[in-house]
């Protein structure tokens, strides 16, 4: 107002971009609208390029909050022209390429989005960490769109990362901590050690690392500890931004980290050249050595592949370093991978000859190993190598080398203490980013710590980021989670760690894997990749022979039946309606494509922290981080995973069968057109004999016509109907082998009714869904027969009045009987009949007796036919 009143347009031009923004942030939009269209003359009489772009940027902004799709689109590529003429490129540029995503995404073109979105993404956080943060929520959610949900749930990683690095985000869950950054970023900001390493005990063990490196005694040194404790999160938000900020003893260090060892000397001399190159002195150092071996322009994308196979290279440069008074550090961060990528002795001898080659080195070189402590003893190999080298007494390499599982050269990181993560969780919710409960925190502290009174880093994490994700700020918001409150922000975790693997198909295979890596007792079994593989697509193939096996082996361990006495047991009879599975399910998928969804779900369970990745030289295996994750997967999933395997079950039955009476008509349609070809073929050798043989060869074709006729109309009925038998009869067995009567009278004796008077054990539903399995496999044929609760069923069981009814107490109306199928069948008397309650066989009924109010009861109800006689109890 002051300036247009001076009758001064130029700072009218020059100042009302900053107004913009204040109106854009208060979402203003009609003044907003109103100010662009009065200073965009303006920025066009003064060809102020970025306000006119700013211009079209506010206006698509606007037409975005109105749903006005294609202008949005329109006005933000007219904002993306302007930069692109005048070769600019701006945090600008990002928030543009944005709502043109944002916008395309509305119209339906995700694929055109995508493209944009990645753009800016190459683009960088160019000092705008939020908006950046922004652009990759979207990405993400636009490629679970498409599908690709891994590059979606990297990008997520990645994203939580950057929250979390420019202090965006308190937790990071089960990442890896990295150096800490303003979120305003200058060129060249001075990177600062993580705060979980600045308030607790981790910065002492940070201070000794560091002690260790700028001392001459300690040329080795290797961190070990647990899974989950911190190591990579040590080196990287602790170790390396401390070696980068500051010199130890007037020398600059040059940290060279190591994570990937499928081609170790390729990925050792590219670090060093990457992080020697970032300096004057380092890149004329790289220079000079490499000169008199070969050109090489380090400015170039790549680098000759000579240069990483000559070892020898590789050390001159790390000795040259200490002439420029420098002191590399190399880091073999997750140590253990290596001997994973190269079981071979040889090629392990070769990596420890290398390492003993730099302990020889004069110089302040720093060799730092870090590798979980259940793989130390693969560092013998190290050992193997002084006995085979004439090394002397006072050999660097052999005193460090020869001693190396020693006190003096390994350094243990272990759990936090409630103490340090008290003061952690204090750090990382002051300020604005996240603010918690002095109670609140007290509360968390102790149930992360349990009785052990430590606290494992992981853990922390991760139930820290859920809090952020509910906005969980008051001690009242987290007791409301239940009685185990940081078990049921695990459950949540656990349940987005499921969304991420995929879509719904997926989902429900991600909890199938969860569930195979649980076993009957709750706990965690270690399983090799081969064994899960075989598991899983075990469970996808019903035709395989091994489903029935997982199938069991997955809900309980089964034991023989035995004899059950004639006990009546309590259900519930609230039996779910069965659900079909589609023929767009994983059961119609193909193999490639099931193991692809496997190799999906484990490395999205591994990144989340919920699964342990431990190579093995036998093959991968895996395992649950927590016990108490486990007994989560079988109590919570177990449920919904049964009904899933029941459904893959009937669905593998009901095809079969199918399948079966399929492959009987094509084999008889095959043999009738073998008879056919036969007869035809017999006519025209009749042709060709002599008009007195007709008469014979006529009676010949006829009587063969009604011996095909005959045996297809009464011989191939009576073989399929022993095929069919034969089929029901197998297919009941491997059904009644998935009863465990020891586990139900277990169950029996020892559940607890809810109020309802049922149980609300799942093992005990799954026990009853066994049963209805069987009825439904074969309808006439009934393993058991039971009573809901009502007078009409009581009727249909003794023929009672209502007044008598009346009398039942509830509990016995809500009653299962077992009978004894077997028995029906003298072939498999002997070896399947469990004798539930007893079968009187008679010249021509079969009665089944079961045990009612106390009392024996017979219940003649006869089923017969030619299938057989079945004793079945009245329903």
């Amino acid at each position: 107002m002051i300036f247009r009143q001076s009758d001064r347009p130029d700072l009218v031009a020059l100042c009302s971009p900053q107004l913009a923004h204040v109106l854009h942030r208060l979402s203003h939009w009609d003044q907003l609208e109103q100010l662009i269209h009065q200073t965009y003359p303006l920025h066009q009489r003064y060809d102020h390029t970025n306000a006119l772009a700013q211009d079209y940027g506010f206006l698509a902004g606007i037409a975005l909050h109105r749903q006005q799709w294609h202008q949005a689109v329109e006005l933000s590529q007219q904002a993306l022209d302007i930069l692109a003429h005048h070769n600019i490129q701006s945090q600008d540029c990002i928030l543009y390429l944005k709502m043109l995503a944002e916008a395309k995404t509305a119209l339906g073109d995700i694929e055109g989005a995508i493209q944009h979105l990645y753009t800016a993404q190459a683009m960088g956080v160019m000092n705008h960490p939020t908006l950046y943060s922004e652009v990759q929520w979207l990405l993400q959610r636009c490629l679970r769109a498409q599908g690709c949900y891994l590059e979606a749930f990297a990008i997520k990683q990645e994203q939580l990362m950057l929250e979390k690095q420019y202090g965006l985000r308190a937790f990071i869950g089960a990442g890896q901590l990295r150096d800490q950054r303003p979120p305003s970023v200058s060129a060249n900001v001075e990177r600062t050690i993580a705060p979980e390493i600045a308030v607790s005990s981790r910065f002492q063990d940070l201070s000794e690392l560091l002690n260790r490196i700028a001392g001459k005694v300690h040329k080795l040194i290797v961190i070990h500890g647990a899974s989950g404790v911190g190591k990579s999160s040590l080196v990287n938000g602790g170790l390396i931004p401390a070696l980068q900020s500051r010199a130890l003893n007037n020398r600059a260090n040059v940290p060279v980290m190591m994570q990937q060892y499928t081609h170790w000397q390729q990925e050792l001399f590219d670090t060093l050249a990457s992080v020697l190159t970032q300096t004057a002195e380092g890149l004329a150092l790289m220079q000079v050595v490499t000169d008199k071996h070969q050109k090489v322009d380090f400015g170039a994308a790549d680098l000759p592949p000579s240069l990483f196979s000559d070892l020898s290279l590789l050390l001159t440069i790390l000795s040259k370093c200490d002439d420029c008074n420098l002191r590399p550090v190399l880091i073999f961060d997750q140590f253990e991978e290596f001997f994973f990528v190269h079981p071979d002795p040889l090629a392990q001898q070769d990596f420890f000859q290398f390492i003993a080659d730099c302990l020889e080195l004069p110089g302040a070189l720093k060799v730092v190993v870090s590798l979980r402590q259940d793989y130390l003893h693969y560092l013998l190999e190290a050992q193997q190598l002084v006995k085979h080298n004439q090394w002397p007494q006072s050999s660097m390499a052999r005193s460090q080398l020869d001693d190396i599982l020693s006190k003096h050269i390994l350094y243990k990181i272990g759990n936090l203490s409630p103490e340090d993560a008290k003061a952690i969780i204090q750090q990382l919710t002051t300020g604005t980013r996240m603010h918690l409960e002095s109670d609140l925190v007290d509360a968390l502290v102790e149930d992360l710590a349990e009785s052990l009174r430590e606290v494992r880093p992981i853990e922390l994490q991760i139930v820290g980021a859920q809090l952020q994700t509910e906005a969980i700020h008051t001690l009242a918001r987290y007791n409301e989670l239940g009685n185990r409150p940081k078990e049921t922000l695990v459950q949540r975790y656990l349940e987005d760690v499921v969304v991420d693997c995929g879509d719904h198909e997926t989902q429900q295979l991600a909890e199938l894997v969860l569930l195979l890596l649980t076993d009957e007792r709750g706990t965690r079994p270690l399983k090799r990749r081969s064994q899960l593989e075989r598991e899983f697509m075990a469970l996808l193939q019903p035709e395989s022979n091994l489903f029935l096996d997982v199938l069991v082996n997955c809900l309980t361990q089964v034991p023989q039946i035995t004899k059950l006495n004639g006990v009546i047991s309590k259900f519930s009879g609230h039996i779910t309606q069965n659900r079909r599975v589609t023929h767009d399910s994983a059961i119609t998928s193909t193999v490639s494509h099931q193991t692809q969804q496997l190799e999906q779900i484990l490395y999205i369970l591994c990144q989340t922290g919920v699964v342990c990745y431990l190579p093995d030289g036998e093959g991968d295996r895996y395992q649950l981080v927590h016990d108490y994750i486990a007994e989560m997967i079988r109590a919570k999933k177990a449920p919904q995973i049964y009904q899933l395997v029941a459904d893959l079950e009937q669905e593998r039955n009901q095809r079969k069968r199918i399948e079966h009476q399929k492959r009987i008509i094509e084999a008889e349609k095959r043999k009738l057109k073998q008879a056919n070809t036969l007869l035809t073929q017999a006519k025209i050798k009749a042709g060709r004999l002599l008009l007195n043989s007709l008469f014979f060869s006529i009676v010949i074709s006829n009587i063969f016509i009604i011996i095909v006729f005959l045996w297809f109309h009464k011989f191939a009925p009576q073989k399929t109907i022993t095929l069919l038998r034969e089929d029901m009869l197998y297919t009941l067995k491997a059904a009644a082998n998935g009863l465990d009567v020891e586990e139900l009278m277990m169950l029996y004796h020892n559940g607890k009714p809810n109020s309802e008077g049922f149980s609300d054990d799942p093992r005990y539903t799954n026990q009853l869904e066994w049963f209805r399995t069987f009825n439904y496999i074969e309808p006439r044929a009934w393993l058991y027969s039971f009573v809901l609760t009502g007078p009409a069923h009581i009727k249909q069981v003794q023929p009672l009045s209502d007044a008598e009814i009346k009398q039942i107490p509830i509990k016995q109306m809500q009653t299962i009987w077992l009978v004894d199928l077997w028995a029906a069948y003298p072939e498999y008397r002997s070896e399947r009949a469990a004798k539930f309650l007893y079968t009187q066989k008679g010249a021509s009924s079969i009665a089944t007796i079961v045990k009612y109010q106390h009392k024996i009861v017979e219940f003649p109800g006869i089923y017969e036919d030619k299938w057989g006689k079945i004793g079945r109890a009245p329903t």
